[in-house]
């Protein structure tokens, strides 16, 4: 009876303890209860914003990632006061918006990414720059950049691909006025102007073809830095990269040596042109015969002026046009070709043909420098 007894007490006390502690358990789970219900409850990751009750004050916010388009950043007015063109295309592909006229003479691309995202983006653009190019040492010098680039910061990565465009024929500079690291890219033959640039960990490029550099430029960073100022804290563009596989090796396109398209023979109209509002004879036609015409994909007169006044080295390209004959011909105006230079009486015109062939080939004619601009006057 006695050990019942003894046996009965301690199990009264465990009882007793054990119930002390339940009730001090419920009393500091309804404490930090009653405190968590002032402020929502905590986030799991998902971007539901919390619910203040009222008379809480002002509301904490979970801060969201926002999913956005390029396309949608902008006023398309924007766009029509840079290209100067009364109907444009907008397109969303490949991660970035494009835009362009109706005829794709004059086009903007425009791509910006955050975070991973940035990181996927800048390899994938440096890939794309020679895909499908029948170039092996280009090919394998763009490889070698995906696999020492790889876990490499933006702005390293921008530094190991510059030497890729000079490459390819692309002038660069670097852009001091913009962001942490940028680049301004330019290749004259197809008036391609690109700015490449990274702020903290958003990479952004801003493609402009078929403007002159310097209008592209002054358009790119004005692009730029509204966009920059209405991107939200965190964002996601709708697409996906995949993964960024190092280029296949295509066969080349073999061209022989004697079906190369060459120039035959070049006529210039008048040796002298005149800019000005009293005289007439302002432009010139340029007319080139080729030697293979049939291999020839498109023809472009390349040109620049030359002054002791001036030392350009933009050149100006445009495309000449396929006559009946097989011949190519530009006419060339001192009124309307020449904004890009400051105009000086006595200048000389350089010219050059350049003709794209084979995909990926270019064949370039000598520099010419046999027509003179002047500035028209009542003795003229």
């Amino acid at each position: 009876m006695k050990n019942n007894l003894v046996f009965s007490n301690k199990r009264n006390a465990v009882f007793s303890i054990n119930m002390m502690f339940t009730l001090l358990f419920v009393f500091i789970f309804s404490l930090l209860s009653a405190c968590s219900a002032g402020v929502g409850d905590i986030s799991d990751g998902s971007s539901q914003p919390s619910t203040a009750l009222p008379g809480d004050g002002v509301a904490l916010t979970q801060s969201a990632v926002s999913t956005l388009s390029p396309c949608d950043l902008l006023d398309k007015q924007t766009y029509y006061d840079i290209l100067q063109d009364s109907t444009l295309l907008f397109e969303f592909n490949n991660g970035s918006c494009w835009i362009s006229n109706q005829w794709e003479t004059k086009s903007i691309q425009i791509g910006v990414f955050q975070g991973g995202q940035a990181y996927q983006a800048i390899r994938w653009y440096t890939r794309e720059m020679v895909a499908g190019w029948n170039q092996p040492d280009l090919i394998s010098y763009v490889n070698q950049i995906l696999i020492d680039g790889e876990g490499m910061s933006l702005p390293d990565f921008q530094q190991l691909a510059a030497p890729l465009y000079e490459r390819i024929d692309f002038r660069n500079e670097r852009i001091f006025s913009i962001g942490d690291t940028a680049f301004w890219y330019i290749y004259p033959l197809a008036s391609a102007n690109i700015l490449d640039l990274s702020v903290a960990d958003i990479y952004m490029r801003i493609s402009i073809n078929g403007l002159f550099p310097e209008e592209a430029l002054s358009a790119s960073l004005t692009l730029a830095n509204e966009i920059l100022t209405r991107l939200p804290q965190e964002f996601v563009i709708d697409h996906d990269f995949g993964q960024i596989t190092a280029i296949s090796y295509a066969t080349a396109t073999v061209v022989s040596g004697d079906i190369v398209p060459k120039t035959d023979s070049l006529q210039v109209e008048r040796p002298n042109i005149f800019f000005g509002d009293l005289c007439g004879d302002e432009s010139t036609r340029i007319r080139v015969s080729l030697v293979n015409p049939e291999t020839a994909d498109i023809v472009y007169l390349v040109y620049r002026l030359a002054s002791p006044q001036e030392t350009n080295t933009t050149w100006v390209t445009r495309p000449m046009n396929l006559l009946n004959t097989g011949a190519w011909e530009y006419t060339l105006s001192a009124e309307s070709d020449f904004a890009a230079f400051k105009l000086v009486n006595g200048a000389k015109i350089e010219y050059a043909i350049s003709i794209l062939y084979a995909v990926d080939g270019v064949f370039r004619s000598p520099t010419y420098n046999d027509i003179q601009i002047n500035q028209c006057t009542l003795d003229n």
